[in-house]
């Protein structure tokens, strides 16, 4: 992975609230330990806009975009987010400002329907 490369994908994304920096460590503990490595590092400018689902959608589609099979995010999904969310936003391939929209849009239909199943339960209506 090189640091520059994805940290200047991610801020041409213009990902809300947050700016990534190129970054360089060396690990103290992991398959990588002892080594030098490359990776970003991200500042929340403004907490109000920036949405950490957000955050996790486009580095997983960065890694899989600059990186593509060489990272496992199967593997690394508890660093990015839920593996199912993430699984599924790979399989449509879409932009991760089209899969919150479309994420939000299920999430509030399933709530929607939740609450008029309650409804119709109170006003016996089942």
């Amino acid at each position: 992975m090189q640091g520059a490369e994805l940290a200047a994908y991610l801020n041409r994304r213009f990902v809300p609230g947050v700016r990534f920096y190129p970054t360089r460590f060396v690990p103290e503990s992991s398959n990588l330990q002892g080594k030098i490595v490359q990776g970003v590092r991200f500042l929340v400018t403004d907490r109000e806009s920036f949405s950490p689902v957000r955050l996790g959608l486009e580095i997983a589609a960065a890694l899989q975009k600059l990186y593509p099979a060489k990272i496992d995010l199967e593997a690394n999904a508890r660093l990015i987010g839920s593996r199912e969310v993430i699984r599924h936003f790979l399989s449509m391939r879409v932009d991760a400002v089209v899969f919150i929209g479309h994420f939000v849009e299920e999430e509030i239909a399933r709530r929607v329907q939740e609450l008029m199943v309650g409804l119709r339960g109170r006003l016996g209506l089942s």
